[in-house]
């Protein structure tokens, strides 16, 4: 629950009055004296439920008039399990070297009885923090070592200290502490000490109360405190980003926004004059183009040139590096292609500069400025309609910002740009896809799909993003594998993907199978399903009920508290077109409607087409990011029923064989004969007429027609085995009737087996 831990939840915090009576850990670090810690934490007895007792957990903020600071936390626990003392007996505390001192880390463990055992310095050892598997290769470092003595009923007491030799940014740095987290604590404390002269301004969320502030000797101190923290559970997933996760107060002595853009605008614009990328931006633009093809090409350009990659060493961990020494090195972060992509702009005399913002869940605060909050950069092409552009994402065009980036409050640098601005955010219509499964049914057996997907917006992307995750010799087995798995086929046909390297255009893939099990004729029948389930893959798996192995759970979830925030709006329509073989035609469609939710809404329609084919269309629209809860509950539990249940299909039904049940034995003997002369080379419609006949109880012309057609398909196993049924009536249809041709039977099933066993 500390400043280490993030995954906190709201809580109003009363604040404690100061005249409450105070346990012996309470005052000064390392002040209380052994026997008398000891003592009062065996009266307190251990918290009900929790693996740890954290007695105190309190920073300490000191500013000087440059505004940096001199952190330090303290934290005093008592291991309740042995487990807690295996997982909490060690301590750390990460650093910046260049512009911060090396930690400094005290700790002392106070057995039961009273006797203390102390972290020998020596102990302690430096690491690197990150690495490449996380993409960043950074100079922070940690210092980290075990504590002795740690085990469960001991109190534990650990000070760190940070120093800061200069501020992370001269125009202001943003920071925050937690007052509450994971685990109950009995006493948490803030304080925040900063002189007079520093502009030091407070935010506050979830806290419901004022701290205690003095002005003595030219320095402002401001005191949170508050008492007995019950563990705070998570709240709900994806609550909007103006809900912050728990009580926390930030904090910043930045003058304005203004100030931060002008600042941080000075320092890229002295990197840009460092080195000549007048050669690389004749290549990257290949003449004089238009302004809007200028900007796609040195986007292109800057993404087929630099690859992406975190290079935090010393200041570099917030300045960009020049963009020669970008396109030297080939690689960069967020702000050093950004830079690059500003540079390359200019020589096409298009302005540009560098924007920054938040991508984590929480949004910038408008009241704080500095660092400190911001975790990304990105560029804004200047003009009458501006053009943002990431250059971190390959698989977005200019003018659309990934999802993360998106209607996010970003402070653009550079002189005379006032305050934060809103990015542009796409509505669902830009992220939109529709998937086209025509189905077409054989006259017997499993059918053929043909699939078109295609996609645009964010769901482009991230299909282009999947793509690429994957190696080149394996991409032509995506399309295989949905053939086989999802379609179920015995024969894979092929598949086309169209546009997959142009992020500016949808994405199109095509999937061809045959032998598809999932859409089987039967003799007289065949049953479609015709599932939506595609067009919720985008949502949330909480909401739609799936695990982390992607398999559907039972239970519905709690019901929200708060409203629901998706990463993207998103639109998307499947459109089955089934077609029936000859002689089938379909029996009465599910009924269509429209359902709302809020400002989501999910449609599904069916329709019989003039030649006999039926198109059956499901479309969901989330309309927006935003749903109350109520109305986010209410769209879980629809798609959970639809993904759990059967889901609609469309049946046909053979036309001569429905007639026949029906009583209307002209007309159905008819539509069979109109099949047999429509198909004459077929055997099927023979052994249709064959099979009818017989139930009318002509069993010799029966068995005449099953041998035409067997003179037509010799080698059709169902030719034979409809021939030996006949045989086993008798001259009126009788099965086993007196005098029926058993030995012929016997003959026409082995010939049958022998050609399908």
């Amino acid at each position: 629950m500390n400043v280490r831990l993030a995954t906190l939840v709201p809580l109003a915090l009363a604040l404690a009055a100061p005249a409450r009576a105070t346990s012996p850990w309470e005052g000064a670090p390392f002040s209380g004296e052994p026997r008398a810690i000891a003592a009062a934490a065996e009266v307190l007895g251990p918290p009900r439920g929790a693996a740890v007792d954290v007695l105190l957990e309190e920073g300490v903020f000191r500013f000087d008039e440059r505004g940096a600071v001199t952190f330090s936390y303290r934290l005093v626990y008592r291991p309740v399990t042995p487990e807690a003392a295996r997982q909490w007996g060690g301590v750390e505390r990460t650093w910046a070297p260049w512009h911060q001192d090396r930690p400094e880390i005290r700790a002392r463990v106070v057995s039961p009885r009273g006797e203390v055992v102390e972290l020998d310095p020596r102990s302690l050892v430096e690491q690197g923090a990150g690495g490449r598997e996380e993409g960043v290769w950074t100079d922070r470092r940690v210092l980290t070592g075990p504590v002795p003595g740690v085990r469960p009923g001991a109190v534990v007491e650990e000070l760190t200290v940070v120093r800061d030799r200069a501020p992370l940014f001269d125009a202001g740095v943003v920071h925050r502490f937690h007052l509450a987290g994971p685990h109950p604590v009995r006493l948490v404390r803030l304080r925040v000490e900063a002189p007079e002269s520093l502009p030091l301004r407070f935010v506050a969320n979830g806290v419901d109360a004022s701290p205690r502030e003095k002005v003595e000797g030219g320095v402002r101190t401001a005191v949170w405190e508050a008492r007995g923290i019950p563990a705070l559970q998570p709240i709900d997933p994806l609550a909007p980003r103006d809900v912050w996760p728990g009580p926390v107060v930030h904090f910043g002595w930045g003058k304005s926004w203004s100030e931060v853009a002008e600042r941080y605008g000075a320092i890229a614009r002295g990197r840009l004059a460092e080195g000549d990328v007048r050669a690389a931006a004749r290549e990257a633009l290949g003449g004089k183009p238009s302004r809007e093809e200028a900007i796609r090409r040195v986007a292109s350009f800057v993404q087929r040139k630099v690859r992406y990659t975190g290079l935090e060493l010393g200041d570099a961990s917030i300045v960009p590096a020049p963009p020669a020494e970008t396109l030297r090195r080939g690689h960069g972060d967020c702000k050093d292609l950004s830079l690059l992509v500003v540079a390359l702009l200019a020589e096409a005399g298009i302005e540009a500069r560098v924007a920054l913002l938040r991508t984590g869940w929480q949004e910038l605060s408008q009241e704080l400025p500095g660092l400190g909050q911001v975790d990304h950069a990105i560029v804004r092409v200047e003009g009458k309609e501006p053009v943002w552009i990431d250059p971190t994402d390959p698989f977005s065009p200019p003018g659309v910002l990934p999802p993360e980036a998106q209607g996010r409050l970003a402070l653009v640098t550079g002189p005379g740009t006032g305050g934060l601005v809103r990015t542009p955010e796409a509505g669902s219509a830009e992220n939109a896809a529709t998937t086209v499964r025509e189905v077409r049914l054989a006259e017997l057996g499993p059918g053929r799909i043909v699939e078109t997907r295609t996609l645009s917006g964010a769901l482009a992307a991230a299909e282009r993003s999947f793509r690429a995750r994957v190696p080149a010799r394996d991409r032509d087995a995506i399309e295989e594998r949905q053939a086989r798995e999802v379609f179920r086929a015995e024969t894979f046909l092929g598949a086309k993907v169209e546009d997959e390297d142009d992020p500016s255009r949808p994405i199109r893939i095509r999937v061809e199978a045959d032998q598809s099990a999932v859409v089987l004729t039967g003799d007289d029948e065949a049953v479609v399903p015709v599932t939506p389930d595609p067009i919720f893959e985008p949502l949330p798996r909480f909401l739609v009920g799936r695990g982390e192995d992607g398999r559907l759970q039972e239970g519905d979830p709690p019901a929200r508290g708060r409203e629901l925030f998706l990463p993207i709006p998103y639109r998307w329509e499947i459109v089955y077109r089934v077609f029936p073989p000859d002689g089938f035609r379909a029996r009465p469609l599910p009924a269509g409607g429209t359902e709302r939710f809020g400002p989501a809404s999910y449609a599904q329609a069916y329709a019989l087409e003039p030649d006999g084919s039926v198109t059956a269309s499901f479309r969901f629209d989330l309309g927006a990011r935003r749903l109350a809860a109520k109305d986010a509950d209410e769209l879980g539990r629809r798609v959970r029923a639809i993904l759990r249940g059967q889901g609609p299909r469309v049946a046909f039904e053979r036309t001569a064989a429905a007639l026949l049940a029906s009583g209307r034995v002209t007309e159905g003997l008819a539509e069979i004969r109109r099949l047999v002369a429509a198909h004459p080379r077929e055997a099927m419609h023979r052994l249709h007429l064959a099979i009818s006949l017989l139930q009318l109880g002509f069993a010799g012309e029966a068995a005449a027609e099953a041998r035409r057609a067997i003179q037509l398909e010799p080698d059709r196993a169902w030719a034979h085995r409809v021939l030996g049924y006949v045989l086993e009536h008798d001259a009126v249809g009788r099965y086993h009737g007196p005098g029926f041709d058993r030995a012929s039977a016997l003959l026409a099933y082995e010939a049958a087996r022998a050609r399908d066993s």
